[in-house]
């Protein structure tokens, strides 16, 4: 969290406008091991908190004198494939446990994805809060939006050393086959940073996806799939206001 914090403060030192934050996160398949701050490392929403949070008062500033400022938030469609225990759909505790080390059972990557998909929903969880808490101070031209880009052919999901050579040649196969090119899946992330129309038509809070299936074989657009594709506990705005408290109180740690 220190280093979000200090580079923050380095880009207010340098930087005097912040027209847009891309805020984007992955580690798909990967040990339950603990960052530094001691937090399972795969929970990839609490750097993104803390270096916007920082640069809030930037992002607000740009809004007033230039007419409108942007955060985007890069999730996943993985978000709706996460099974939460019954009543803790998200245990902070559990986020400060470290239990596998290594890779070696498919049942060691299933759990390795459903962390994946704990963080994905905290990431929509984070945009659609952080939406809320500007609109409520009469921030309305500041605008948060969160995606799916896709299934992008990167090496997220094969990139650690901590995973067999049999699992990685699984999930690089899988990948392969169900992927789009980076440059298709960055055309959301690019619409949602830069089009007019999310400031003419007051896009906030939105969940955007692409295509039907957001598959290789089906890529060709990008849409407001807020209603029809995020999880209930994805709109699950309580759960959300819980998770920013919580955000605000590890932050005053790192202070």
């Amino acid at each position: 969290m220190k280093s979000c914090i200090h580079a923050a403060k380095q880009f207010e030192k340098l930087e005097t406008r912040l027209d847009a934050v891309v805020a984007n996160a992955a580690l798909s398949v990967m040990p339950q091991t603990l960052t530094r701050d001691g937090l399972e490392i795969q929970f990839g929403h609490l750097g993104h908190f803390v270096f916007i949070y920082n640069l809030l008062d930037l992002i607000k500033e740009t809004s007033k004198r230039y007419g409108d400022a942007r955060v985007v938030v890069v999730a996943s469609h993985a978000h709706a494939m996460y099974k939460a225990v019954p009543g803790d759909i998200i245990d902070f505790e559990d986020l400060r446990v470290e239990r596998v080390t290594t890779l070696q059972t498919v049942a060691d990557v299933q759990a390795s994805l459903q962390r994946y998909a704990r963080s994905k929903l905290a990431n929509i969880l984070f945009a659609r809060a952080l939406h809320k808490h500007l609109q409520e101070s009469g921030q309305g031209n500041i605008f948060v939006n969160c995606l799916n880009p896709g299934t992008i052919g990167t090496s997220a999901a094969t990139d650690s050393a901590a995973i067999p050579p049999w699992i990685a040649f699984l999930t690089s196969s899988v990948v392969r086959m169900t992927s789009i090119p980076v440059q298709d899946g960055a055309r959301t992330t690019l619409l949602l940073t830069t089009d007019p129309e999310i400031a003419s038509r007051k896009l906030s809070g939105r969940y955007f996806d692409v295509g039907p299936l957001a598959g290789k074989f089906w890529y060709g657009y990008s849409w407001d799939a807020t209603e029809a594709k995020l999880s209930e506990a994805a709109r699950d705005d309580e759960l959300g206001e819980t998770l920013w408290k919580w955000s605000i109180d590890m932050l005053k740690t790192a202070l």
